[in-house]
C-alpha cells in the first residue's frame, strides 16, 4: 500500500503541465474546500431542519447505525433482537461511527456525506491526471465539485452518496491497472468494489462480472490475466461470501431487499402494460402480497418465504410480458437527468410524493418537470449555471465515447462499459438520478479527455 500511495502522490506531472506537484495539490485542497463550502451553503434548510435530510430508504440505514452504535449488534433498530438483512452494513457502520463520535444528532452524519463527497475530488482529479495531465486533472476536479447531483445527494441519510466516493477511487485503481499492469492496483480496486457491495447491493455484479472484465482490460499476458482474476477470487472468498451465506441463511438473498424488484420494476412493467400509472400498479401489488401474506401467516412466517414468493412472482410476470419487461429494462436516459429535485427539496422549496415518476414515465421529462414545479420554471434560474456544467459535462463525455469507438480504444471501452454503462442500465425502470453518481468520476474523466492523448492510447 506504500508503494502505491507513494505512486499516486508523487506521479510525476512536469512533462504534461506546468504546475508544479506542491501548486496542483494546493489547487486540489481548494477544489475540496470549495465543493464542501456549496455543498453545506446548497443545505442550510436540511442541516436546519434534519428531517429535510431524511427520504423513504433514510430510516433503515439509521435504524440499524443506531443499533450499531448503542452496541446492539447488526440488528433492524436499537433494542430489537431480529438480525438486519434488508440493509447491507456499510453505510450504518460509517453512521453508527459518526454517530459515537459526535452523537446521535443527523446533522453530523450529513456534515459527514458532505465531507465525503467533497474528498472525491481527489480520486477523480488523480485518475484524470495519470492519462490527461495536471490542468484537465484540476478541471474534472472542479466538474464533480459543482456537479449538481453531487451537491444535492450529500447531505441526504442515503447509501448513494458514499457509493459515489468509493466508486470514484475505484475507478482511480482502474485507470492505474489499465496504464501500468500492476497486480495491486487490481487488488484495491476489488477491495474497494468489495466495500461498494457492502454499501449497495448493485455493485455486487460489479466485483462478480465486473472486475475480471477490468483485468481483460487490463491484459499485458495470460499469466497476470489468471493471477488478477485469482487475487479477486480470493478477495470476493475471503470478504464478501461469508456475508453473503450469513443473509442467505437469513433471507434467501445478498440482502433482504432485492425480491422487492416485485413492488419496483413490476409496477413499471404492469404501468406498460396496461397503460396505468406505475404509482397505482405499485400499491396493487403491495396490496396483494400483503393479502396472500395475511392469508397463510404460518407458510409466510420467515422472509425467505416471503422472498421467495415475490422472486417468483416477478418471474412470472416478465414470462408473461415479456416484451414490455424488455422494454422497461433498457438503459433508462432518465436515469442521466440532473438530480434538480434533491437539491430544491433540501431547501424547502418543493417536496416529492406528488406522483412526478408516474408523469415521467407515462408524458416525459418536460410533463413531468411542468408537474413537479408546478409551472413555477423560474425555480430553475438559480441552478442555471450548474445545469449547463452539468449537460456540458455528459456532452462531452459521449463526444469522448465515441471517440473510443472510432480509434476502438477497447480498454477505455470496456471500462465504460463497467463502470458507467453498467450503472445506467442497472436500476432498470427505477429512475432516481443519484444512481448515477458511481458513473460520475469516469463520465467526468471522459469530459475532460484531450484529443489525440498518447497515454490514453493502449494497444
Amino acid at each position: 500500500m506504500t508503494i502505491l500511495a507513494q505512486g499516486l502522490i508523487n506521479h510525476d506531472v512536469s512533462k504534461k503541465s506546468r504546475l508544479t506537484n506542491r501548486s496542483f495539490w494546493l489547487h486540489i485542497l481548494l477544489i475540496v474546500f470549495t465543493a464542501a463550502l456549496l455543498r453545506a451553503g446548497l443545505a442550510i434548510p436540511a442541516l436546519s431542519d434534519t428531517e429535510l435530510l431524511m427520504r423513504p430508504d433514510s430510516s433503515g440505514y439509521w435504524n440499524p447505525a443506531l443499533a450499531l452504535a448503542n452496541g446492539d449488534g447488526w440488528v433492524s433498530a436499537p433494542g430489537m433482537i431480529s438480525p438486519e438483512v434488508v440493509r447491507t452494513i456499510g453505510y450504518p457502520l460509517v453512521l453508527a461511527a459518526v454517530v459515537l463520535l459526535a452523537g446521535k444528532s443527523l446533522f453530523y452524519a450529513a456534515l459527514s456525506g458532505i465531507i465525503l463527497s467533497a474528498s472525491a475530488v481527489i480520486p477523480v482529479a488523480l485518475a484524470v491526471r495519470k492519462v490527461f495531465g495536471a490542468k484537465a486533472a484540476l478541471l474534472a476536479g472542479w466538474l464533480w465539485a459543482l456537479n449538481i447531483t453531487a451537491i444535492a445527494v450529500s447531505p441526504l441519510i442515503l447509501a448513494d452518496s458514499l457509493l459515489g466516493v468509493l466508486a470514484a477511487w475505484q475507478f482511480l485503481l482502474c485507470v492505474y491497472f489499465v496504464q501500468d499492469k500492476k497486480l495491486w492496483y487490481i487488488a484495491g480496486a476489488a477491495l474497494l468494489a468489495i466495500v461498494g457491495a457492502f454499501v449497495k447491493p448493485v455493485n455486487l455484479p460489479v466485483v462478480i462480472i465486473g472486475l475480471p472484465v477490468i483485468a481483460l482490460a487490463g491484459y499485458e499476458s495470460r499469466r497476470k490475466l489468471i493471477w488478477s482474476w485469482l487475487i479477486i477470487a480470493v478477495m470476493v472468498g475471503a470478504l464478501l461470501v461469508p456475508y453473503w451465506v450469513r443473509n442467505y441463511r437469513l433471507c434467501g438473498d445478498f440482502d433482504g431487499n432485492s425480491a422487492n424488484i416485485y413492488f419496483h420494476n413490476g409496477s413499471a412493467v404492469m404501468a406498460k402494460v396496461t397503460g396505468e400509472s406505475s404509482e397505482i400498479w405499485r400499491q396493487k401489488l403491495l396490496d396483494k402480497a400483503a393479502a396472500e401474506f395475511a392469508a397463510d401467516p404460518e407458510k409466510y412466517a420467515s422472509l425467505t418465504a416471503q422472498n421467495q414468493w415475490k422472486k417468483a412472482q416477478f418471474v412470472q410476470m416478465v414470462k408473461t410480458y415479456p416484451a414490455a419487461a424488455v422494454i422497461t429494462h433498457l438503459p433508462n436516459i432518465f436515469n442521466l437527468l440532473p438530480d434538480v429535485p434533491s437539491l430544491l427539496e433540501n431547501n424547502r422549496i418543493t417536496s416529492s410524493g406528488r406522483g412526478t415518476m408516474a408523469v415521467l414515465r407515462q408524458s416525459g421529462v418536460w410533463a413531468a418537470a411542468q408537474h413537479y414545479l408546478n409551472g413555477r420554471w423560474y425555480l430553475l434560474a438559480g441552478l442555471l449555471p450548474l445545469l449547463i456544467i452539468y449537460a456540458g459535462t455528459l456532452l462531452l463525455a459521449l463526444v469522448r465515447l465515441l471517440i473510443w469507438l472510432k480509434n476502438w480504444q477497447w480498454r477505455y471501452l470496456l471500462l465504460f462499459g463497467v463502470l458507467v454503462f453498467y450503472y445506467i442500465w442497472a436500476p432498470g425502470p427505477v429512475i432516481s438520478p443519484r444512481y448515477l453518481l458511481p458513473a460520475l468520476p469516469m463520465i467526468i474523466f471522459m469530459a475532460v479527455g484531450r484529443k489525440n492523448n498518447k497515454a490514453e492510447k493502449q494497444k
